[in-house]
Parts: structure tokens; sequence; C-alpha cells
């Protein structure tokens, strides 16, 4: 028996992972991390919300999803500390009030982020790209330069 489109629905990681069908009933309601974790940010950068998922894609967001945004999250409070002792705590004091930085924890993809919010570069750079770490300091300078205005977002 053959299925209508209607009774089909398209499930995609947003990750670069597979596409396949997958029954309606099947999709679940993609997993948000609680809003008491600092990484939060980063996690929905990566994976904005909406739609439905299969709940291979909710176990992966919820696994690995997790693992990439703590990484990432954890090297930008390593470098957020390393510039608060040189600079203080205080933003009114530091010289930037959203100091650029480039995050590279994660192999392949490197990030432009900000240590005066939580904003990050995505998709990021790819380090196989001649210059990445260039290009990818080059956006983040242009949202320090913008006092966090630029976001990097492909309508700007």
């Amino acid at each position: 028996m053959s299925r209508t489109a209607t009774q089909w629905s398209h499930s995609i990681s947003g990750t670069g992972g597979r596409e396949g069908l997958a029954p309606r009933s099947a999709l679940v309601e993609p997993w948000t991390p609680s809003s008491s974790v600092g990484w939060r940010a980063y996690h929905k950068a990566m994976f904005p919300p909406g739609g439905l998922v299969t709940p291979w894609v909710r176990f992966k967001k919820m696994s690995t999803g997790v693992n990439v945004a703590r990484r990432l999250w954890d090297q930008r409070e390593d470098l957020r500390e390393a510039y608060e002792a040189e600079h203080g705590s205080e933003q009114d004091g530091s010289p930037h009030r959203h100091p650029g930085i480039v995050i590279d924890a994660v192999q392949w993809v490197a990030h432009a982020a900000c240590l005066g919010c939580q904003w990050i570069d995505m998709p990021g750079t790819s380090m196989e790209e001649p210059g990445w770490r260039e290009a990818s300091a080059a956006v983040a300078r242009r949202h320090e330069s913008s006092h966090g205005e630029f976001r990097a977002q492909p309508d700007q």
C-alpha cells in the first residue's frame, strides 16, 4: 500500500545529516537545554528552535550537540577569564564592551564569538580553507567594532 504525501513528513537534522522520510506520528518536539546552563545559547545557535524532528535527531542534539556546544562554551569561558584577568571583570573598564574572539576547540570549523555577550557566528569558517583564522577574526572584529550589533547573519 502506497502512502500519500500528507502521511509522510521530511525530517532534516539541520547539521548536514541524512534527510529521510518518517511517518508524521514518529516525529517529536526537538530538545532544548535548560535556561540555567550557560552553553544553552551556543546550542540554540547551532540548532535553532522550530519544527518536529525524528527521535534519532533529537537524541543526537541531546548527545553530540551538547558535547560540541559545551566544548565551544568552555573555550569561550577560558578566554573570557584570561581577558578579565588582564582587563578586569567590569565592562566599563575593559577596552571593548564586545571583545571578539575566535573559537577553534572543535575540529574543522572555527567560530567568531564574543566575550561580552553570548553571540557565536554560525555556521563558522571551515578550517580547511586557507586563511580560516584571519577570516574568523575579521568577523569577530566586525562584531566588536559594531558594539555587538553585527551578528554575521545572512541578511547583513
